[in-house]
């Protein structure tokens, strides 16, 4: 047992307050652990009321980021690896993993008890201090990391403003933006009435009723196969009760987009990416408070119409396809609803659409920030549905987006399972076949 002590402790300094005799009486109380490669010595989350002092290899100290383990630090001989308290056991915030063959004291409360109270004081400020040094080292890396991330984040954000091919300056896509079909008048007004602050779901319904060519297109899209309503659907009454108000106006300028695009796989997959991003949106904006969820849904189902722009361009000008591979969808449709004489709120939510991708929320402007967010977690929640496995949203500031909402501190997962999946279970009979089939996944 001396020989193997004194293997032990060779080379180690001890604290002159402690001294050698004191570490040694330690040893003789403490519990010994012989930890093979990948033995794990704490686990995080699990209560724990003992100090650790490493005599030998290598302790790799870990902890669980967004589902993943992540690498803090990698102790060695020499150093000790604090829970916390040796008074009252506490929960860890990190796992201890044996990296190589590793030899490790544990310090329990008996332990300690064994010794004179003089070498109590000063193995737990030796504790104390050393806590503090790793503390301070952090400290200085983490100011290190944030000073690097800024530059990414300004560089980032550069890059993506910068580097982009500004199409308002280009005289081609200005003279195809003016040829490119507008919007039936049917649908324009009932966007412009969606995004006005004085919009009245039961006004426009009246409005709609009495307008025989209106109830035509909705009867007929209702009981078309994008819908496959069991029984058919004769009376424009039944089918705002069915639908509602809001969803019949959306029906409506969803029907005068497709009207103005080609009829083409590109554009089919675009017309129910745009009609999923406008209802989740809308149910995003009511459970969140907004004032104006119409106007959110209807920023939402015409949001894409920049990339609808850029395929029918290159669709009819197939010389122009690589140069338009280069252009900023959002930009072209800011442009697209200028020459259409759009009001700016919607030409900007537009414009605005990608920045949460790369940039943080301060670099939107304030009035448009609340429509631009929702737009971009309903983007997150329709990835979420398409895929059938858990993934992180990509933005490296989706929690910045996130803390906008009232539920800041949820993750995506608790947000769809807690404010959006009880509002579509609801609505889930109203909705077009494909968008029942994209959220029973």
């Amino acid at each position: 047992m001396e020989k193997t002590r004194s293997t032990l402790f060779q080379g180690l300094s001890f604290p002159e307050e402690i001294g050698e005799n004191a570490f040694m009486t330690l040893y003789k109380w403490a519990d010994m652990h012989n930890l093979p490669p990948g033995q794990v010595l704490a686990r995080e989350d699990s209560p724990e009321q003992n100090a650790f002092y490493v005599l030998h290899g290598a302790i790799q100290i870990s902890k669980k980021v967004n589902g993943q383990d992540v690498q803090v630090a990698v102790l060695g001989r020499g150093e000790w690896i604090e829970s916390g308290s040796l008074f009252r056991r506490q929960t860890m915030s990190y796992t201890a993993t044996a990296l190589e063959p590793s030899v490790v004291m544990t310090i329990t409360p008996t332990a300690l008890g064994a010794l004179h109270s003089e070498d109590q004081l000063a193995i737990l400020k030796y504790i104390n201090d050393f806590s503090q040094k790793r503390i301070d080292s952090l400290t200085t890396q983490l100011a290190t990391l944030q000073t690097r991330n800024t530059q990414l984040t300004d560089n980032l954000f550069y890059q993506r403003l910068h580097l982009k091919t500004d199409a308002s300056k280009s005289k081609i896509v200005q003279s195809i933006i003016k040829k490119v079909p507008r919007l039936p008048a049917f649908a324009k007004n009932l966007a412009l009435n969606a995004l006005g602050d004085d919009y009245s779901p039961t006004q426009l319904s009246e409005i709609i009723k009495h307008d025989p060519a209106l109830v035509g297109m909705i009867l007929k899209t209702i009981n078309s196969p994008t819908y496959g309503f069991h029984s058919k659907i004769s009376d424009i009454h039944r089918a705002i009760v069915l639908l509602g108000s809001d969803q019949i106006s959306r029906l409506l300028i969803a029907e005068g987009v497709r009207k103005v695009m080609p009829d083409s796989p590109i554009f089919h997959e675009l017309h129910v990416h745009t009609l999923a991003i406008s209802q989740i949106a809308f149910l995003i904006a009511v459970k969140s408070g907004n004032k104006n969820p119409a106007q959110v849904a209807t920023v939402g189902l015409v949001h894409a119409l920049g990339e609808a722009v850029i395929e029918y361009i290159k669709e009819h000008n197939p010389s122009y396809a690589e140069f338009f591979n280069d252009l900023d969808s959002a930009q072209l449709g800011a442009m697209l609803f200028k020459e259409w004489d759009f009001p700016e709120v919607l030409r900007r939510c537009v414009e605005y659409q990608f920045y949460p991708e790369f940039s943080r929320p301060e670099n939107i402007p304030t009035d448009i920030l609340e429509t631009v967010t929702i737009c971009y977690l309903s983007h997150c929640c329709y990835d979420r549905f398409r895929c059938s496995q858990e993934t992180k949203p990509a933005s490296p500031f989706f929690d910045e987006y996130m803390a906008l909402m009232p539920w800041k501190g949820l993750n995506l997962e608790e947000m769809i399972e807690h404010h959006l999946m009880p509002q579509i279970i609801k609505k889930l009979p109203s909705y077009p076949a494909v968008l029942r089939k994209l959220f029973k996944k």
